[in-house]
């Protein structure tokens, strides 16, 4: 990038979709995109005639050396403008299809950031519609939430429960306000957080320091010789619960690593039992909540056949 010049040239058409709209606000900026988009005027005057000369000069500051071939016979700003949309602005069917593949296919874990997955998602959705196909927003939105891994899935389930119109806009703050994610990890989705994480955590499976429950090597040699051990515990459960405006009471999130479901309809519950009465949830905002009761809860699912 040239100091002089607040953006990348133009290199081709892998950035000409961004280069064409910045290119056009710099020379808006400089009061000379008129002589480029209407040209000159035949009664034009010696200042216009200085203005369009400088408009060409400025325009050919833009370009990168190997695109200069495309602008060589052009004799004014508005031809040279053409050239290049001519050259790079590719409106086939063959380029709007392998556009589509590529914003259809584009995944978080193929991407190093969550600003970069954005990034490429509304840059590559911008090339369509340069193309000359036009997506609807919440078609954008939604393929955006498609490309997510499974961490992001409670977020994804509390966007799709929230009766806010679906919006690239909203996805792109909820992603890069709420969460970053972290391929070295092997994909991990980190919830940001001002409190430095305790290394000496305790797995609540078998009581030993140093790893979690989830991934636990004795979780199911001490799972019954620790049951009654946790039913008698009076500590606190914590809640953290990602909520979009309201989710229906009888929707379940499944967590496979969580150490208890809840849900605020008793009816739900079989074998209700009061052994759990004298503990609390602390839910986001720090209020405890008591728990009336628990039990079990039959469920129905689906598998990939459809059983």
């Amino acid at each position: 990038m040239n100091s002089t010049i607040p953006f990348d040239r133009l290199k081709g058409r892998e950035n000409f979709a961004v280069w064409k709209t910045q290119a056009k606000s710099y020379l808006t900026v400089k009061g000379l995109w008129k002589y480029v988009s209407v040209g000159l005027a035949e009664n034009a005057n010696e200042e216009q005639i200085d203005k369009e000369a400088q408009a060409m000069a400025q325009l050919t500051l833009l370009l990168d050396p190997c695109t200069f071939s495309h602008i060589a016979t052009a004799t004014t700003a508005k031809s040279a403008w053409e050239s290049l949309i001519e050259a790079f602005e590719n409106k086939s069917v063959t380029r709007k299809v392998d556009l589509l593949r590529q914003l259809v296919q584009l995944r978080l874990t193929d991407c190093n950031s969550v600003e970069e997955y954005v990034n490429k998602m509304i840059l590559t959705s911008l090339q369509v519609n340069t193309a000359g196909l036009t997506l609807d927003d919440e078609v954008i939105a939604s393929l955006m939430l498609a490309g997510l891994p499974e961490e992001f899935l409670p977020m994804v389930l509390a966007v799709e429960n929230s009766k806010e119109k679906l919006t690239v806009d909203a996805v792109k703050s909820i992603l890069l306000q709420d969460a970053k994610f972290d391929s070295k990890s092997g994909g991990a989705l980190l919830a940001k957080s001002k409190k430095k994480p305790n290394k000496k955590f305790k797995c609540h499976a078998c009581g030993e320091i140093g790893h979690f429950a989830k991934s636990c090597a004795n979780k199911n040699k001490k799972k019954n010789s620790n049951q009654s051990t946790h039913e008698n515990n009076n500590e606190n459960l914590l809640l953290v619960a990602l909520i979009a405006n309201e989710s229906s009471r009888d929707n379940w999130y499944v967590d496979s690593g969580a150490t208890a479901h809840m849900t605020s309809n008793r009816y739900f519950l079989h074998n209700q039992k009061t052994t759990h009465t004298d503990r609390n949830v602390i839910v986001v905002n720090k209020e405890k909540m008591k728990i009336e009761c628990s039990g079990d809860v039959k469920m129905k699912f689906m598998t990939e056949k459809g059983d």
